[in-house]
């Protein structure tokens, strides 16, 4: 799949709906095989990686920030100057299979599919009324382990637009 041009009208209804966008298999084997290995060191052993790699988004973590898949949407609901762009937090979510957790569930009900790259673009006021949207990026590992940097729930409303599609 292509991440270059604009947002299909699509896409755009299922960010307003949803409160974020799922791309399947948007990093390969090997784009995943040094995040999977920087987590799992940052679960279990964090002072085996350099000090850079222990905060996130350092490492390999630090390549999703500037994902295709990820400025295509930033560059669509907030503005293509990148000087408007900023990475404000970001933190390891680390989960097994059946530790009890209920994954991660959207602000509108259901679980968020299993995906390499979770996209959420919640909408709010911060408190000195700038218009505010936050990104959070989630790297699922198959098998036993869940990893996430900054996940975060949506709670959007419909625009205007997409209530007329």
């Amino acid at each position: 799949m292509s991440y270059d041009g604009p947002l299909t009208e699509q896409e755009k209804v299922l960010i307003d709906l949803r409160g974020y966008i799922l791309f399947p298999a948007v990093l390969s084997a090997q784009e995943m095989e040094p995040l999977r290995t920087q987590c799992e060191a940052l679960r279990r052993d964090p002072e085996q990686l350099p000090p850079s790699d222990r905060v996130l988004p350092g490492g390999a973590a630090s390549e999703l920030i500037d994902h295709p898949a990820v400025m295509r949407v930033l560059y669509e609901i907030i503005d293509e100057d990148t000087e408007k762009l900023r990475c404000e937090n970001c933190f390891l979510s680390y989960r097994e299979r059946g530790d009890g957790t209920q994954g991660l569930a959207s602000a509108r009900g259901g679980q968020v599919g299993e995906s390499e790259l979770f996209v959420s673009i919640p909408r709010w006021k911060d408190s000195l009324g700038h218009d505010t949207r936050r990104v959070g990026i989630e790297w699922r590992g198959k098998g036993e382990g869940r990893y996430g940097v900054d996940p975060r729930q949506p709670q959007v409303q419909l625009s205007e637009k997409t209530r007329s599609v």
